[in-house]
């Protein structure tokens, strides 16, 4: 499968995963606009124009939803996207915010890997309130480590039950002596395996788990009949790093942006 088509396969996907994990959320200009709360990472708009030429229309509708609840719109866009969605965004104050690499493997043969020793990895049980709860605590502790800034947590936790919960999705818990280390995430979306939501607790960092979790949910997908795996990373990011190592390519780069 070309590059282009793995792209605009993951926009899609991710789009209407994160969706239908939402509270709430509109479709507009072939994508999805989503709001869940003040400070969500699901209050965003993805999968835009990837069918043709976007109308002033829908992009003031996407900005009307967003004004409506009290949060700057903000837009991830493929670079496969009509360009006029670029200008009506522009034209509109939207500005560069951050960038995302969207990396992708064949999955023609088994994943093959040694797990770290001394570490283990079992799937979270969907109906199992404290195993998901200890898996999302686990998975937004990994990430707050790593954020600029102290937010409150509450909305990513929230978040992560609700996307750990959805009937695509995998998770996987890692354990060092019987306390959590790492979680990670897998969403069944074929024809693609699509990596999602990995962290690893800085005190077990640098002992291979990050590269064990690529491996182990790439295998998944491959026993699951997925024809590719893909994964994101901002570039030049260690996700970016070890899925090269694996036999990741780069599918796009990917821009958000916001309006303030």
């Amino acid at each position: 499968m070309e590059p282009r088509a793995i792209a605009a396969l993951e926009e899609t996907r991710q789009a209407r995963g994160v969706a239908e994990t939402s509270p709430e959320s509109i479709r507009v200009a072939g994508g999805w606009a989503c709001w869940a709360e003040p400070g969500s990472w699901q209050n965003q708009a993805m999968g835009l124009g990837m069918d043709g030429p976007v109308r002033d229309a829908s992009l003031d509708e996407l900005i009307a939803f967003y004004d409506a609840h009290g949060t700057p719109p903000q837009v991830e866009v493929s670079p496969h996207a009509h360009a006029s969605l670029i200008g009506g965004l522009r034209d509109r104050g939207f500005a560069l915010k951050a960038f995302e690499t969207v990396l992708y493997r064949a999955l023609d043969a088994p994943v093959e890997g040694r797990w770290p020793e001394g570490i283990t990895v079992r799937e979270v049980s969907k109906t199992d309130e404290d195993d998901l709860r200890c898996y999302v605590e686990t998975l937004t502790a990994g990430f707050a480590a790593d954020a600029a800034e102290t937010s409150d947590p509450g909305p990513a936790l929230r978040a992560g039950l609700r996307v750990t919960k959805h009937p695509r999705v995998r998770s996987f818990l890692v354990e060092v002596d019987g306390e959590p280390a790492g979680a990670a995430s897998l969403e069944i979306a074929e024809p693609l395996a699509r990596l999602i939501g990995a962290s690893v607790l800085p005190a077990f960092r640098r002992r291979g788990i990050q590269t064990a979790l690529v491996q182990l949910r790439a295998r998944q997908g491959w026993l699951a009949g997925c024809s590719h795996a893909t994964i994101q990373s901002r570039p030049g990011g260690g996700t970016e790093r070890n899925a090269v190592r694996l036999g990741f390519q780069v599918a796009c780069t990917k821009v958000t942006l916001d309006r303030r």
